[in-house]
């Protein structure tokens, strides 16, 4: 028996050692996801999708034509129609705040363009970053009249390096003399995630020790009372002779008993 006891002792400890990183990770994922912040997000655009149709953007065009138009919009009944003439420079732009502390910020949009013009770089259309003095901070992205035609194409990029700066979003659309290029622009919107600040628990206090209760002390045994001694049988009377019964009245018959009823609200249970 006692060799049969050392030996599931050591199978115990050899499991438990087992066990113990495994739990170890688990307990440590747990810790992990439990403290882990949650992410608020926020867009910082203003009518992104044009649908409130100027609201938000500022618009100039050499032409004299609103950039905002009805024309072939990616989704919805409005959008952003740039060039289109000839020596065209429209400039589309809204200013923008970048909170310091995000953890992203990110500019996501999407284009297409028709053109006349051959297979040689002439019209562009270009998405930079200026600065509240209108000097250009950075260049984010540019395509020109050789990019696929019709097809309506999504770009992102990161504008977390730019957090904590007042700037301003513009789209400019460029071309020469000949031959056409639209530039068509829709559904955009510059989103800075930030995390939750996450609350501090507040210390649980200490249950005081319950102190133990003395031990309730045993009652003595009871004495036994002593036999009560029997009491001597007492001689019977002698017998009274029975009088003779008087003579019943007739019972009067009576109907079959009656039914309780039982209440209202048991009975329609």
């Amino acid at each position: 028996m006692r060799r049969i006891h050392r030996v599931t002792r050591r199978l115990q400890r050899l499991m438990a050692a087992c066990l113990a990183p495994g739990l170890l990770i688990l307990a440590l994922t747990q810790a992990f996801a439990h403290n882990a912040a949650p992410v608020a997000c926020q867009e910082l655009l203003i009518n992104g999708d044009f649908e409130s149709e100027t609201t938000g953007w500022v618009q100039s065009s050499t032409g004299g034509y609103s950039l905002i138009s009805a024309f072939n919009p990616r989704s919805g009944q409005w959008g952003a129609y740039l060039a289109g003439v000839n020596n065209a420079d429209d400039r589309l732009s809204q200013p923008l705040l970048l909170p310091s502390g995000a953890l992203s910020i990110t500019l996501h949009l999407w284009w297409s363009l028709e053109s006349e013009e051959p297979a040689v770089p002439a019209d562009t259309l270009t998405a930079s970053l200026l600065r509240p003095d209108g000097a250009l901070l950075a260049e984010l992205w540019t395509v020109d009249n050789t990019a696929a035609p019709g097809i309506w194409d999504e770009f992102v990029a990161d504008l977390t390096p730019y957090a904590g700066q007042l700037v301003t979003l513009q789209f400019r659309a460029r071309s020469n003399s000949f031959d056409l290029t639209d530039f068509y622009l829709d559904d955009m919107g510059v989103r800075a995630c930030a995390a939750s600040p996450t609350p501090t628990a507040s210390p649980t206090s200490t249950a005081s020790r319950t102190p133990t209760a003395s031990p309730t002390p045993t009652a003595s045994p009871t004495p036994t009372a002593s036999p009560t001694p029997t009491a001597s049988p007492t001689s019977t009377a002698s017998r009274t002779p029975t009088a003779s019964p008087t003579p019943t009245a007739s019972s009067t018959p009576t109907g079959p008993p009656r039914r309780t009823m039982l209440p209202l609200i048991v009975r329609q249970r």
